[in-house]
């Protein structure tokens, strides 16, 4: 079949798709459309507005459209200050706000921005003391952080200021203050998890903030005029995928997102149980995880294969397990060591071991234990001369929300069908089934089932998360 093209209109339509292309790169918010629960937001002219939703709503989206707006002097639902005005955008950290740059000057016009201003992909804005974005016509946008305390914040009148995830109390006053002698403008966007929020709970109940609820749904995903972004079958995996602790505020920001009685990882089944020879011709990592104590089934060793055949969907087999109580460092080696063997392994075939940080015990049971004194262990029952061991225990790096994380990534795997423990694992067994939450709807990290999920954490985390931090003193010879 021949088809009759007119060459002119195909290199006008040619020219014109490529001149839209550059016009979206140059100056994205021409093209940008808000989602109902965004354009809600937009269209607020109260004071302290706060966006108050799921995560992937746009919350980021639409603070970045706000503050761009009221830099340049011009906004399409509202009256906004001639510039030049000066902005703040409060990132919880540093590491945060690298994300939200990068976020915010995607929608920047980059025509309206000033010669001097430097973004780099990945690092954000340059800027002496915090990052800084110049505009040409004297507007100014610093990017500022709660851990500065008040003495980082607390400087100057400031016209808008855009607050990303809710800040401490004393924070909250310092930039209320700042914004009080220009009758200035601040926007919260937030999803109220591990953050104080009382303060801004009861100042929604009493009127001073004006609050809009975004909950996840084809509406509040699907920007005007456009197809949905995401179907109900999506959103539906996307809410099982979270801990049944927080499902509620990561779904539809609830203040109380926790499940007040319930198992932690509550997508963990019996199918999972199973010692069926994984795929042999698969690309495999084998870890061993160690958590110290010295209670009754404290002290764990769990040996694990992380399956890495597809880099982006790791799947993880809990292979074995070594659960005893405070004994001495050769004792735990020993066991260790016929752990490996019995599992047809030798110790050079162990790419990862990383154990907790030390663990003290106790005056009356005494149970002292730490990765020093456990590859001492190893060095004396090995045969090794000492400091010649061929591999080290790396310590587990555990910042703040680590276990919460880590649970996190092990239950997006089971509902992922990427888990499976073998039958023998019995004490991992009975944790992943008895874990659950305090009455309070936090996680019980005294319960006597946290152990082998600990040691679960550190055999598997650097592993299926590329971007979590390795462990500290990341060290590895093989014979």
């Amino acid at each position: 079949m021949v088809i009759n093209m007119d060459l002119s209109k195909l290199k006008a339509i040619a020219k014109g798709t490529s001149q839209l292309l550059e016009e979206s790169k140059v100056n994205p918010m021409t093209f940008w459309r808000p989602t109902k629960i965004q354009e809600e937001v937009l269209r607020d002219k109260s004071r302290l507005v706060l966006l108050r939703g799921g995560n992937q709503i746009g919350k980021t989206a639409v603070g970045a459209y706000e503050t761009i707006c009221h830099c340049i002097g011009a906004h399409p639902h509202k009256p906004v200050p001639p510039p030049p005005i000066e902005a703040w955008v409060i990132c919880h950290s540093w590491e945060q706000s690298r994300t939200i740059m990068g976020k915010f000057h995607d929608l920047v016009p980059k025509g309206e921005l000033h010669p001097d201003v430097e973004f780099t992909p990945g690092k954000g804005y340059r800027g002496t003391g915090a990052p800084v974005v110049r505009w040409k016509n004297g507007s100014i946008v610093r990017f500022k952080t709660t851990n500065q305390g008040t003495l980082g914040l607390a400087s100057g009148s400031v016209d808008f200021i855009w607050v990303d995830e809710p800040p401490p109390p004393e924070i909250f006053g310092e930039l209320k203050s700042r914004i009080t002698r220009t009758k200035g403008r601040m926007l919260f966007t937030m999803t109220p998890i591990g953050a104080p929020v009382h303060y801004l709970k009861e100042m929604v109940k009493d009127g001073v903030i004006s609050e809009h609820v975004g909950i996840m749904s084809v509406e509040n995903t699907t920007p005007k005029g456009c197809k949905p972004m995401m179907s109900e079958d999506e959103i539906e995996a996307l809410r099982m995928s979270y801990l049944p602790i927080d499902r509620d505020a990561r779904m539809n920001g609830d203040w109380d997102g926790g499940v007040p009685e319930g198992r932690i990882f509550d997508k963990f089944t019996d199918d999972m149980i199973s010692d069926l020879t994984p795929n042999p011709n698969g690309e495999y990592i084998w870890t061993i995880g160690i958590d110290h104590g010295h209670d009754i089934a404290s002290q764990v060793a769990l040996l694990c294969a992380v399956e890495v055949t597809n880099r982006n969907k790791p799947a993880v087999y809990v292979v074995d397990e070594y659960v005893a109580s405070g004994a001495k460092a050769e004792k735990h080696a020993k066991s260790i060591l016929a752990m490996i063997k019995r599992n047809g392994l030798e110790v050079a075939n162990i790419q990862r071991w990383t154990g907790d940080r030390s663990h003290g015990g106790s005056k009356q049971n005494g149970g002292r234990m730490s990765n020093t004194m456990l590859m001492a262990g190893f060095n004396h029952v090995l045969g090794y001369p000492k400091g010649q061991l061929p591999f080290s225990i790396r310590t587990a790096h555990k910042p703040k929300y680590s276990v919460y994380y880590g649970c996190q990534s092990i239950h997006e795997l089971m509902c992922d069908n990427r888990f499976q423990i073998f039958p023998r694992c019995e004490r991992t067994i009975k944790s992943l089934k008895y874990w659950a939450l305090k009455k309070s709807g936090v996680m019980d990290t005294m319960s006597e089932w946290k152990h082998t999920v600990d040691a679960l954490r550190y055999a598997v985390m650097d592993v299926i998360d590329v971007q979590y931090r390795s462990p500290k003193t990341s060290k590895l010879r093989l014979r």
